[in-house]
């Protein structure tokens, strides 16, 4: 093989590669992640707990392993209702369910086992907390009882729906602006904004 063609060859595969991570990055946009700590009744860390976070609807299941500092975290897990179920010898097993996870968000949830058999069970009824310290960015779902029921008279519907999330104001065009969505965030220019829709860029 001449020089030309393994340079080519090489720049190929870069190619690929840097693709692969771009979509492998705009696939976890949208998606929720899940990260916490588990520990006995005394504070103490238990490393190598099993962590299983359940997705009810499919019955799909996302597994993790404590660390060595007892922490866990799940990423790219897909909007819907979930369940999880935290396990170690020694150990009763606690579940919690009825867990909501919302677009982009990151959650935490902490255990705290108590001594016992594991296949005692200790459930608990939780819902991603409202205090995330995780993650330093900020977002709002306007769900869908918000979207039926405001009055929407205006062109510009993103634009109206953004303006109730803290730190977001309508624009003064009508629907998009040269292809780009008319609001303005945090004070920043509408050029800024980016619409994903089901992770792809829809603008």
């Amino acid at each position: 093989m001449s020089q030309n063609r393994r340079f080519t060859a090489v720049l190929f595969g870069i190619m690929i590669g840097l693709s692969t991570l771009v979509q492998a990055g705009w696939g976890q946009i949208g998606n929720a992640v899940v990260t916490g700590r588990v520990s006995d009744t005394s504070g103490a860390v238990l490393v190598g707990a099993e962590v299983q976070i359940k997705r009810i609807s499919t019955n799909e299941v996302f597994r993790a392993t404590t660390t060595a500092s007892g922490d866990y975290n799940v990423v790219s897990l897909p909007i819907d209702v979930y369940e999880i179920r935290v396990s170690m010898a020694g150990f009763k097993t606690e579940v919690r369910t009825g867990i909501k996870l919302e677009v982009g968000s990151t959650n935490r949830f902490d255990f705290e086992l108590s001594v016992g058999e594991v296949t005692q069970t200790v459930e608990v009824s939780a819902e991603a907390p409202i205090l995330r310290t995780e993650n330093p960015t900020f977002g709002q779902v306007i769900d869908n009882a918000k979207i039926m029921t405001l009055p929407l008279n205006s062109r510009n519907v993103l634009g109206t729906l953004g303006g109730l999330t803290p730190g977001v104001a309508p624009g003064r065009g009508q629907g998009t602006e040269g292809g780009r969505l008319s609001f303005n965030v945090r004070g920043m220019r509408k050029s800024d904004n980016l619409l994903i829709v089901d992770g792809d860029d829809d603008v």
